[in-house]
Formats: C-alpha cells, structure tokens, sequence
C-alpha cells in the first residue's frame, strides 16, 4: 500500500529526530533518512524541500511535544510544586528514546548550523525555560519563599535534572542502576523542598 505525501510526514520526521538525536546535523543525510523512513529519497523531497526545511520541522514539533506533555503534568497536578516534582522526576527517569528531544536540542546546540536553524534552537530552547521559569515562580509562590533569592537555585535544580536525564542517553551503568535513580530522584525532592 503506497502511503500518501501527508501520511509519510510523520514518518520522516519521527526518523529524522531520531538521526538528528545520535548523529548530529552533520550526520543527516537525506540518503540516511530515507534507508530509516523506508523510502526513496525522492520521496522525502516531495514532502520537504530541503535537509533545513526537515530540521526545522523536528525543532518545532519537539518544542510543541514537549510544552505539551508539561502542560498535561500541570494539568493533572493539584500544585505547581508537584508539577515540578513530576518533571524533575521524568528528567531523572528518562531513558534514551523518550530523551530523543533533549539530546537532539543538545546535539545541534553544539554544531555548525545555518543562522535559521541556529535562532530555530535558541526559540525552543526559550520557550521550554519560559514555560520552567513560570513553573518555577508559580511553586515558589505556592511555598511562601522568597522568589527573588531561590527562582537560580530552583532554575538550577531543573538543568540538573535535565543534565542528570541526558546522561542516561549515555547509558552508563551507573546512570540505569535503579538504586541509583531513587537517590538522585530523593536528592533531586530534597533539594526541591529547602528551595
């Protein structure tokens, strides 16, 4: 069954994130991405023009997925403080697929890319800290602190938390030791609770 222009889309993105995530920008060829779509690399220029035009739209489906699951969180919480405790804990918890967003965001934050891709990086990276840095005033607020001295050090807990999630990208032994990611996930609750 062929499949049409619209409904292979997905696909190739879901792919391209993918090779985006462990290769890099320099790593993704169309010719790479149309072995892991399954397709021709005709095809994947009938649904995007161009290599840029195929990133771009993973930068900002990543940026639409991920303030998306937070806002569900938020949704499903009775608190911000137990919003900020949840996505600390998904950060912690993360292993490489479902980290696929943070890794790519690193991965082309550290390479060469043309000026449109470049300000598309900051963009996503802006509003994911906008979105936190609410959360983060909103639950400091909610805990009667003052948010002017401890807004850097809870801002601090979250890169933690999302650093400490990359590096099971790694998969470093320790890093999937489960007696591990309890105490980091306690340190990570701890810390959140003397803010």
């Amino acid at each position: 069954m062929r499949l049409s222009i619209e409904e292979r889309k997905p696909i190739i993105l879901q792919e391209a994130a993918k090779l985006l995530a462990f290769h890099g920008y320099a790593g993704l060829t169309t010719r790479k991405l149309a072995d892991a779509a399954q397709t021709r690399e005709t095809i994947l220029y009938r649904c995007f023009p161009s290599k840029e035009e195929i990133v771009l739209s993973c930068l900002i489906l990543a940026k639409e997925k991920q303030l998306g699951e937070w806002e569900e969180m938020h949704l499903t919480s009775s608190s911000a403080l137990e919003t900020l405790k949840k996505i600390v804990g998904v950060f912690v918890g993360r292993k490489s697929q479902e980290s696929q967003n943070f890794l790519m965001l690193t991965r082309l934050n550290a390479e060469p890319l043309p000026e449109e891709l470049r300000a598309e990086v900051r963009e996503v990276y802006a509003s994911w800290l906008d979105w936190l840095s609410n959360l983060v005033s909103d639950t400091l607020k909610e805990m009667n602190k003052d948010t002017l001295v401890s807004r850097d050090k809870a801002l601090a807990l979250l890169h933690w938390g999302v650093g400490l999630g990359n590096l099971q990208l790694a998969e470093l032994p320790e890093s999937l030791d489960p007696d591990v990611s309890a105490r980091q996930m306690q340190l990570a609750f701890k810390m959140l609770e003397e803010l």
